[in-house]
């Protein structure tokens, strides 16, 4: 279709584009922001050396994550908006899994595989965002795709990283920011990119 057509800018197909710039950008900025948290200075240093399991770094870990994550729930909820009739719950639903993938992940520092940590907050935002449309039907491939695409995002944003030689290095100033942002882009992608598919096929087949 013609971009320069105005009805392209009504279409679904449009709405897609939205979706997967939305995405790209909100899980991409989140992630260089989880480090880099304004009231991250509040908690002692200490907090992040963990033994086995440390409370209040899965707490801490928790908090980090849902705040920021926020900007995904904020954006997505803007563009289905004019499509879809969405709670505003949706805002949190992303900040949920974001929240206790950094919950797994910093509570169990020493686990040698953090995939389990990433699928389990993916599956997490997917059966939140199906409750919240589960009238729906299409609405339950939400559960497999956010479960997967964060995985599978986050493997290739760990590619990425091995690539740029951005892993098992001397911590810097900004690295925290530098990996966490290249695997918020991959995920962003990925799951923008699968979940824009599933948008576009209901919507044609109604």
């Amino acid at each position: 279709m013609n971009a320069q057509n105005p009805s392209f800018f009504k279409s679904v197909w449009f709405t897609a584009l939205l979706w997967l710039i939305a995405n790209i950008l909100s899980f991409g900025l989140v992630g260089a922001m989880f480090h880099n948290f304004p009231l991250a200075s509040a908690f002692p240093p200490d907090v992040f050396r963990l033994g086995g399991f440390r409370t209040e770094a899965a707490i801490a870990g928790f908090f980090f994550g849902f705040i920021p994550a926020l900007l995904i729930g904020i954006l997505q909820s803007l563009i289905l908006s004019h499509r879809l009739s969405v709670s505003r719950w949706w805002i949190i639903s992303s900040s949920i899994g974001v929240g206790l993938m950094h919950f797994l992940a910093d509570g169990f520092e020493n686990a040698r595989d953090l995939s389990v940590s990433v699928i389990l907050g993916g599956l997490a935002v997917g059966i939140f965002q199906w409750q919240l449309l589960r009238l729906h039907s299409w609405a339950v491939w939400l559960i497999p795709i956010n479960a997967l695409t964060w995985y599978v995002g986050w493997l290739i944003g760990i590619a990425i990283l091995s690539n740029l030689g951005l892993l098992n290095i001397a911590w810097r100033p900004g690295l925290d920011g530098q990996t966490h942002g290249v695997l918020g882009l991959s995920v962003g992608l990925v799951f923008g990119l699968s979940s824009g598919v599933l948008w576009v096929r209901q919507h044609l087949n109604k």
